[in-house]
């Protein structure tokens, strides 16, 4: 399943290697360091977890069981935001 961002529920833009946004819902501001801000962007290309993992693995040279903890605890926290389309 591809994973999608909601245009209607945050606006965000790069900043060097970190993301900066805005969760339009709650009126706060969020900020994620380089791998959060990689893989924020790799999901605003609208990517599989799978290719999220493998985009991981390939960019910061870690274990594949470490990239998928790390792809669905992302995965969750945009989830539990409604950051994602159903």
């Amino acid at each position: 399943m591809k994973l999608e961002l909601r245009a209607d529920k945050v606006v965000w833009r790069a900043l060097d290697d970190e993301v900066v946004g805005l969760d339009l819902e709650a009126s706060r501001y969020f900020r994620l360091n380089a791998s959060g801000a990689f893989l924020w962007q790799q999901v605003s290309e609208v990517k599989t977890q799978d290719q999220l993992v493998d985009a991981l693995v390939e960019t910061y040279g870690i274990g594949r069981d470490q990239a998928t903890r790390d792809v669905h605890d992302f995965v969750s926290m945009l989830s539990d935001r409604q950051f994602l389309q159903d």
